[in-house]
């Protein structure tokens, strides 16, 4: 965050800890395998190589979640105004970003038209785990963590519990 109305997030950060139709479970619980293995065999030499996470083949758009129904479900979050990244600016970023604010924790994303597009999350510290608990139930989704390598689906409140607990 920059100022109170702007949302500034490095594009290396970008999409990090996703959020994603229950659907690729498996998929996704591969992906942090991989990224998991990829970091452990690249231990020695930090920075020579990156780990570039394949996008997912069940997308957010596929629940066609509309801003205005991500709102309702969030009602204590408030519309941040300016969202700026370097991702924005790479070619073929023709959707319109938004973010969503609580304290110092994020929801951002992009939009294509009135659908969420892509959904994604700053951090997530225990006071979240309502937050992303209500998300899971209502509109069917998972938590990616490609910085701890993990796959949480947010419909088990339990796991949501240990996750922002850990």
């Amino acid at each position: 965050m920059l100022a109170p109305d702007v949302f500034y997030l490095h594009e290396d950060e970008w999409g990090m800890i996703a959020l994603e139709p229950v659907e690729a479970l498996a998929e996704r619980q591969q992906v942090v395998d991989e990224a998991r293995t990829h970091a452990e065999a690249h231990q020695a030499q930090p920075g020579s190589s990156i780990y570039v996470a394949p996008r997912s083949p069940v997308t957010i758009a596929t629940r066609a979640i509309t801003l205005a129904a991500l709102r309702a479900a969030l009602p204590d979050h408030r519309v941040v105004g300016s969202v700026h990244s370097e991702f924005l600016d790479y070619p073929g970023t023709s959707l319109v970003p938004f973010a969503l604010g609580l304290d110092a924790v994020v929801l951002y994303g992009l939009v294509d038209g009135e659908h969420v597009a892509q959904l994604a999350i700053t951090e997530c510290k225990k006071p979240m785990g309502v937050m992303l608990h209500r998300l899971g139930m209502t509109f069917r989704l998972l938590l990616c963590d490609l910085w701890r390598n993990v796959v949480v689906d947010l419909a088990d409140r339990l796991a949501v519990e240990r996750y922002v607990s850990s």
